[in-house]
């Protein structure tokens, strides 16, 4: 597919981003399984960089006054424009997997959350492996939708290429995953 193949609904939302055809986000990606990997040994910890890099490059490519800042730490209501921005540049360079990014993004803010909730909260001391169970499956299938959606930033990033290129981890990131790793051992005592 190409840019004329997007909607006109499709083109206005890049086009509100300043995502024009010459105007290429370079998404921050990582490989699926090393993504899925390191966003459930640090809890989400590494999904807040994640994001960020990810708002940083819209922000590079467009040109526009956007705050990675602000839309990482109100998620909430940013993480399905981001979603739906990586779909659409993906399909606009020929990705013909077709996802909703709404779904994909109730399901990775939510279901942590819903199983939380449907446990009755945690009572201070109790812990039953169930509930731990419970904890880690919700976890694994919320980042199943963070990696969905990083498949189609991958496809836009590699322009339709068998082979994407993913660069290595900074020192930083590094930090990020130790913390993580150091707080997900701590909270879990």
């Amino acid at each position: 597919m190409n840019q004329s193949e997007l909607t006109e609904k499709e083109q206005a939302i890049l086009a509100s981003y300043g995502l024009t055809e010459a105007a290429k986000p370079k998404f921050f990606v990582r490989r699926p399984g090393t993504l899925f990997v390191v966003s459930l040994v640090t809890a989400g910890l590494y999904d807040v960089y994640w994001m960020y890099q990810n708002w940083a490059a819209v922000r590079d490519a467009s040109g526009k006054k956007l705050s990675p800042f602000w839309r990482t730490i109100f998620a909430i209501f940013y993480t399905y424009p981001l979603f739906k921005l990586m779909a659409l540049t993906a399909k606009r360079n020929g990705y013909d997997r077709d996802y909703s990014a709404g779904l994909l993004a109730i399901g990775y803010l939510f279901v942590p959350y819903i199983t939380v909730a449907g446990s009755g909260g945690r009572v201070v001391g109790v812990t039953t492996p169930l509930m731990y169970g419970a904890q880690l499956l919700a976890a694994m299938v919320s980042i199943y939708f963070l990696v969905t959606a990083q498949q189609a930033a991958i496809f836009a990033n590699s322009k339709g290429r068998s082979e994407p290129k993913f660069a290595p981890f900074s020192v930083f990131e590094i930090g990020i995953v130790v913390l993580g790793v150091v707080a997900t051992i701590a909270v879990s005592r």
